[in-house]
């Protein structure tokens, strides 16, 4: 994302978040995850695992919408069967001992690692309850030294 200085959201025509890149300025957050996923050759390419993906993202974006309207201490029956939910999807898949659609990342799994990490990492008591997710985690972070580098340079 730009380090450029955010205009003020209610007097600006700039809709954020956004992205530069490839020359140009990307919006949506849905739509810079597609695009850069495609880019990086990230996407599903079967149309079977392309709904994949998208249900797994559509069940993320569930997740979101309930964590948006309760405090974020507040884990409510609704939030952790939604939980559950992830996990079975991602068990559906080798058991749920690698990604949640083929053989390697795909949109899905970067979708539901941000939202996991940014809602319950800190919170390990909570992944604790769903050890497939807490074991996407760490393999997600595994996966790239660099990201695990820059997340150990946030603490």
């Amino acid at each position: 994302f730009s380090d450029q200085t955010y205009p003020d959201k209610a007097s600006s025509s700039v809709e954020l978040p956004f992205l530069e890149m490839d020359a140009r300025k990307l919006s949506k957050r849905t739509a810079i995850a597609r695009y850069v996923c495609d880019r990086f050759e990230y996407s599903a390419i079967d149309p079977l695992e392309v709904y994949l993906v998208e249900s797994v993202c559509d069940l993320k974006a569930d997740l979101e919408l309930l964590l948006e309207h309760f405090p974020k201490d507040q884990l409510t029956p609704q939030i952790l069967a939604k939980l559950k939910m992830i996990e079975n999807r991602l068990t559906q898949n080798k058991q749920g001992t690698e990604w949640f659609v083929g053989n390697c990342l795909t949109r899905a799994d970067f979708e539901v690692f941000e939202l996991l990490y940014n809602h319950f990492v800190s919170d390990s008591e909570t992944l604790e309850q769903f050890p497939k997710l807490l074991g996407f985690v760490h393999r997600f972070i595994e996966s790239s030294p660099t990201l695990d580098k820059y997340l150990k340079s946030l603490s």
